[in-house]
């Protein structure tokens, strides 16, 4: 059920004394202290969690490599040779093309680009 509108207001004061100031000013700043060094807690910790994040990046990247490398090393090849390789068999390719007839559309870029990456 809702309540009625008040129809009357009726306002406290407190008044505090030189003893009473004396008294609450330290328990103030007390409390200011305390939030700051709670701040100061919240940001060392989020130093902490970007840091752990960032050597998480780190690591990952590092098992890539190390992978990679360990499948280079089981294969015994590697990727600059592999380039090596296949620009050299772009270049005998176009050859063949060079005195072709020229009606169609030869895009150069699609035959590098996916060619190392085997599609």
């Amino acid at each position: 059920m809702p309540r009625k509108a008040p129809t009357q207001v009726t306002e406290h004061r407190v008044t505090l004394g030189d003893l009473e100031r004396s008294q609450v000013i330290p328990l103030l700043k007390e409390s200011k202290e305390m939030i700051q060094s709670k701040k100061t807690a919240q940001t060392i910790s989020n130093v902490k969690e970007g840091v752990l994040t960032a050597f998480i990046g780190v690591g990952a990247v590092g098992i890539g490599v190390a992978g990679y490398a360990f499948y280079e090393w089981v294969t015994g090849s590697s990727l600059l040779s592999n380039l090596t390789q296949y620009k050299e068999l772009e270049k005998q390719r176009a050859e063949t093309f060079k005195d072709a007839p020229k009606g169609g559309v030869l895009n150069p870029v699609l035959p590098w680009w996916f060619g190392p990456l085997r599609f």
